[in-house]
């Protein structure tokens, strides 16, 4: 809509040169985004409910399903009238803001074609926009007793349309909320949600009006940098900021810089105003600036400030803020200096004389509309962001599948029995599983136990036992597996065979999941949510030598036998080691510890064997669960699992990869509409060119190659600069785990953007044929 309204400018001159007022402006314009707003988020929840099942259907192909785990769809009322209210809601806004900008063009800027910077917008003064914002602190009796002020003076329509549909989806989330409410507490909380949303939609209007009151002041720059000072230092972590004001958090220090970076930006080209230098050098500078510094910050690598800030926590919200800060800072540049674009087609092109001028007007048109083509670039760049971010979860499975030792620790073949049905010797059942297995087939064969127990670190904030699971391990494990460690302590080792044989020799000794330390992701420095209990004092990022942790264990409350014992964890496990065992709270000892805990016997019920050759995996795997029928066993082998895994997430990258793709057609759909607007928009001008010496066929590959660099240069921004954050995210990522590689699925991302460069072709292939027609003596008499 937002790009409709923008080449429908000459057609809204018209309309109100013939005597149409601005209100019936924004009404005709409003109305008429709104039937389609009502169509569309209808349409788009009934496809949604169609791609969801599809995709649930797909997900359950894809992984499958058992008891523990298994894909359901369900669909309920309320979230069927909330997905058609956001849709409705979503599009409305944008029909708003577009009929509003549409209605502040003048005739003659319309009728004309010139940029927005030539419509000059009536700014009430100070005094005029505060009463106007104070007298919003009553809310809906203000809209009450204005409205019929406001109609008569033909103001408001917008605001009234928003309130109106936004009072919609609060009726119909009522309704759907009136749907479960099964007794009086339901009801007196649906009648608080009621006024809650009430409440919400007056202060959104309240604080509309607030913001309307500086508005004016806004563009000279400097009301954004105290505010953005404080969002900074706020986001600082404690001991880096001022004490009691520090809130540790990666999105608000980020947020506060990027409005220091804006206000900057802004008082740069003020001052340049005030020296007389022209708006459009002014707009260059002070954008290009801006969006160099947003791309330089945004780009840093993660740790880079830790220095500074010190180490804050953040969450999906900062893949959100640094993909649109990057975009936007991306296209600010391109679409300032698109002149330089067109200096480099042109010399490109200057060997060809009839595709030169071709070529400029090409670049030149879609440039010269700025809000309009930046928009279009946006959309494309935040879709190909989005899948190269995505690309490396791909990457670390696919160091699985190069180094499988990384989770297998050197067994081939995993395998665990009944543990009401214990094995008293292993070698002695395979000697007489009657020939069809020999211990020779086995270099070595080790067990394991499990014990769930409490634990706390001794010396920690938090003395509370939380809850973990000791694998007891025999000398075997202990001695033959090949699990790298991140972390260790020199004074028992420095290699990690060398930790191992300390645990081996050593009952105080133990050593820990690589999810048991504190993260410094995206997730900050609080430990894995999947843990039960955490280490405070050792950090993923920073991999080497520890001084080791000492740590309390005792049973679980309940169990007879309750006296505690100390251990000393000298070493971490690598993030990707024993992961294809369930639970991430294993803390691997000797089997010592099962006497000093345990009241009774614990079994051995996990098997790990290394064969001699690892080719026979899935056979022996069969022949082992028959020879240990008795016993319950199920085995695996390795090898099978992490091939199963990786078809199942580079089948879900595919399917993730295809539903983006789905968004780059929105963008292709929106380069059709606007080059059938421009067809009738630009008729006389394709009437000059024609008039001048251009074919019919320049101006048809004219209108190809409009659409084609807009699609092309958007999917460019979008894959240089998801790249560039997947290889500062691949960096955070190896700086805790060894062995992954970076590499980027360029096959499938070229050819999504192939399918849209294409796409975005035929979308503008009709109207560019009907241009090439378009004969100069009948484009010159139009009117």
């Amino acid at each position: 809509f937002v790009m409709l309204a923008a080449a429908r400018t000459t057609e809204m001159g018209i309309i109100r040169a013939v005597g149409t007022k601005r209100r019936h402006l924004v009404q005709m314009f409003t109305y008429e985004g709104i039937v389609y707003s009502i169509g569309a988020a209808a349409l788009g929840t009934a496809l949604g409910l169609l791609a969801s099942v599809l995709l649930v259907q797909i997900m359950t192909g894809l992984i499958g399903s058992d008891d523990a785990f298994d894909f359901k769809y369900s669909v309920t009322l309320q979230s069927i009238v909330l997905a058609f209210s956001l849709g409705l809601v979503l599009t409305a806004i944008t029909v708003a803001i577009s009929a509003y900008r549409v209605s502040k063009l003048n005739i003659v800027v319309a009728i004309r074609g010139l940029g927005q910077e030539f419509v000059s917008d009536e700014i009430p003064g100070a005094g005029k926009r505060a009463k106007t914002a104070m007298r919003w602190l009553g809310g809906p009796v203000t809209y009450l007793l204005d409205t019929v002020r406001l109609k008569k003076q033909g103001r408001g329509i917008v605001l009234r349309v928003l309130v109106f549909v936004l009072w919609i989806v609060v009726v119909m989330n009522s309704f759907a909320a009136f749907g479960s409410a099964t007794d009086v507490t339901d009801m007196s909380l649906l009648v608080r949600q009621v006024i809650s949303q009430a409440i919400a939609v007056w202060l959104l209007v309240f604080f509309w009006k607030i913001y309307k009151l500086f508005q004016p002041w806004l563009a000279s720059g400097w009301p954004l940098v105290p505010p953005g000072a404080v969002m900074a230092l706020a986001g600082f972590h404690a001991d880096n900021g001022i004490k009691g004001f520090a809130f540790e958090n990666a999105a608000l220090f980020t947020t506060g810089t990027t409005l220091i970076i804006i206000g900057i930006g802004l008082m740069v080209r003020r001052a340049l105003a005030r020296r007389g230098y022209r708006e459009e050098f002014q707009k260059r500078v002070s954008m290009t600036l801006i969006g160099v510094a947003m791309l330089v910050f945004w780009g840093l690598p993660f740790d880079a400030l830790d220095g500074l800030t010190g180490t804050l926590s953040g969450g999906p919200e900062m893949f959100l803020l640094s993909g649109v800060s990057l975009v936007a800072a991306a296209v600010w540049v391109v679409m300032h200096n698109a002149d330089i674009l067109v200096w480099v087609a042109s010399r490109m092109t200057g060997r060809f004389g009839s595709l030169r001028p071709v070529v400029k007007m090409a670049i030149a048109y879609p440039m010269s509309a700025r809000f309009r083509t930046g928009l279009t670039l946006a959309m494309f760049s935040l879709v190909i962001f989005t899948m190269m971010i995505f690309a490396i979860l791909t990457n670390l499975r696919a160091a699985i599948e190069d180094e499988p030792d990384l989770v297998s620790g050197g067994f081939d073949i995993r395998a665990r029995i009944d543990p009401e049905l214990p094995i008293e010797n292993v070698k002695d059942v395979i000697a007489a599983s009657g020939g069809e297995l020999s211990t020779t087939d086995f270099e070595a064969i080790s067990s394991q136990a499990r014990l769930m127990v409490e634990v706390r670190q001794d010396g920690a904030e938090d003395l509370a036992f939380r809850g973990a699971r000791i694998r007891a391990s025999d000398d075997v494990w202990l001695s033959e597996n090949n699990f790298k460690l991140t972390h260790w302590d020199p004074e028992y080792g420095t290699t990690p065979d060398e930790i191992w044989a300390a645990v081996a020799a050593d009952s105080s000794l133990a050593v820990v999941n690589g999810a048991m330390i504190e993260s410094s992701g995206f997730g900050g420095d609080e430990p894995s949510a999947f843990s039960a209990f955490s280490i405070k004092g050792i950090k993923s990022n920073e991999p080497g030598e520890i001084e080791g942790i000492d740590i309390t264990v005792r049973p679980p409350i309940g169990q007879t036998q309750g006296a505690s014992v100390d251990r000393k964890v000298i070493g971490v496990l690598d993030q990707f080691a024993d992961s294809f065992e369930s639970g991430q709270t294993n803390i691997y000892m000797n089997t010592s510890v099962l006497g000093e805990l345990a009241s009774k016997p614990v079994p051995f019920v996990d098997y790990k064997f290394r064969l001699a050759d690892p080719a026979r995996a899935e056979e022996i795997t069969r022949l082992l669960e028959t020879a240990f029928i008795e016993h319950g066993m199920t085995a695996r082998s390795t090898g099978e699992d992490i091939a199963e895994q990786q078809a199942q997430t580079n089948a879900f990258n595919q399917l993730f990869q295809g539903f983006m793709g789905l968004g780059l057609l929105v963008g292709v759909a929106s380069l059709g509409v606007v080059s059938f607007r421009a067809v009738v928009e630009r008729r006389q001008s394709i009437g000059m060119m024609r008039a001048l010496g251009f074919k019919g066929r320049m101006i048809e590959i004219q209108f190809l190659m409009e659409s084609g660099v807009v699609a092309v240069l958007g999917s460019a921004l979008g894959i240089v600069l998801g790249t560039w954050i997947a290889w500062n995210i691949f960096n955070e990522i190896r700086s805790e785990t060894q062995g992954v590689t970076f590499t980027v699925p360029w096959l499938n991302v070229t050819i999504i953007v192939l399918i849209a460069v294409v796409f975005s072709l035929v979308a503008t292939f009709i109207p560019a044929r009907q241009a090439s027609k378009i004969k100069p003596s009948a484009a010159l008499r139009y009117e």
